[in-house]
């Protein structure tokens, strides 16, 4: 399918946000849908899954909204299914905090440890949070040390990369670097039209060609999104279940989702330099060093479909470019959304990155509220 993989996997629950979930059951998604940006993932999942891998860890990492958790239970699961004499636990990183955030604990906290020491795969999730907490970093080194030396396997999940972590001690650090560390990116293209079919046909909702097309197209879309934004499609207050989706019915819903998630250039600027490993002075600067140039044209591109701004108050923003070169730019990059994997991708994670850290959420007055990226400062207008 388009260089999708279908990796099944035992059922999880998903939880249908808004209105919609009071409506339709949870969907149970029985797979992890890998397309060209996870190449790496269906190798190494088979590899756990039949044993082949005795040493680690392997280190899952990437945004919110990617699958790590419904990757990482599932491969539990069937784990466990296929080596019935085996131990396998999942144990969320917070639980470590928690329990040495305390102290030790007497007989409590050894029956803690040593259950966790003596798994034959031990997942620890979202080890993001053990970030400063240096004495739950301690007990993950042994963790990791005494399954290890069990050839047993430890599997992690977190946000980012084990380089990025600002508080790790050496000890956790070498070991997590050691190891297999495999990123699980936000779905391209096709991924989002696998997973529309995959849930459209769970839900048994119907769709004509053009409108799962115009769906498909929206980068900003993680999984949970796309779940979302379909349910919210089908039973929403103005359809009618038996009648497929057509293309108005998903124009309209894209102009209100974009009207309601409408973004200021500062934000944008800022997220894209951070992608970028830039400052935002570079992205304003006069600089032609493709690095730059690279950053700065996805970030116009962004600010043009995001945004209400002209492309003269997009180019006086940046640098103050003309409206030719901004549009020149967002031509380009639209081009290259199109045919170049790394810009696809850092369009479709800085969308989704932007989106789930939206600048204003509306209280149920109807009311706006500071932005969450506080310190970004008001971006009302262009400075």
């Amino acid at each position: 399918m388009d260089g999708v993989v279908r990796i099944p996997l035992d059922g999880q629950e998903l939880s249908c946000d808004g209105e919609a979930s009071d409506r339709r059951k949870a969907a149970v998604l029985r797979c992890f849908l890998a397309g060209p940006e996870n190449r790496l993932v269906p190798t190494v999942a088979t590899s756990v899954l039949n044993g082949d891998i005795s040493w680690g860890p392997i280190t899952f990492y990437g945004p919110s909204g990617v699958g790590k958790s419904l990757l990482v239970r599932g491969l539990a699961r069937q784990y466990a299914s296929r080596h019935a004499d085996s131990n396998v636990l999942v144990l969320p990183a917070n639980d470590i905090c928690r329990e040495f955030g305390r102290g030790f604990d007497g007989v409590e906290t050894a029956n803690f440890t040593r259950a966790h020491r003596e798994a034959d795969l031990l997942i620890v999730e979202d080890i993001d949070e053990l970030n400063d907490r240096f004495l739950a970093q301690e007990e993950l080194v042994r963790m990791l040390d005494a399954v290890g030396g069990r050839n047993g396997l430890v599997i992690l999940t977190c946000r980012f990369s084990s380089f990025q972590f600002k508080q790790l001690i050496p000890p956790l650090s070498s070991r997590i670097s050691s190891g297999l560390a495999i990123p699980i990116a936000l779905p391209l293209q096709a991924t989002r039209r696998a997973l529309l079919l995959e849930w459209s046909q769970m839900l048994e909702i119907g769709f004509t060609k053009e409108a799962l097309a115009l769906l498909a197209d929206e980068s900003s879309f993680s999984a949970p999104r796309i779940r979302s934004a379909l349910v919210s499609l089908a039973y929403g207050s103005h359809h009618k279940q038996q009648i497929p989706i057509d293309l108005e019915a998903v124009q309209n819903f894209l102009r209100k989702y974009h009207a309601e998630n409408r973004l200021g250039l500062r934000v944008i600027a800022v997220t894209a330099a951070r992608h970028f490993g830039l400052k935002l002075a570079d992205l304003k600067s006069p600089s032609r060093q493709r690095a730059i140039v690279e950053a700065r044209a996805v970030a116009m591109y962004i600010s043009r479909r995001r945004t209400d701004r002209s492309l003269e108050q997009i180019g006086g923003y940046f640098g103050g470019r003309d409206h030719t070169t901004v549009l020149h730019n967002c031509r380009r990059t639209e081009s290259l959304v199109k045919t170049d994997p790394t810009i696809q991708n850092a369009v479709a994670k800085l969308e989704s990155t932007l989106f789930s850290r939206h600048a204003c959420v509306t209280t149920s007055r109807g009311k706006n509220v500071k932005p969450l990226l506080r310190s970004q400062g008001n971006d009302a207008q262009p400075t």
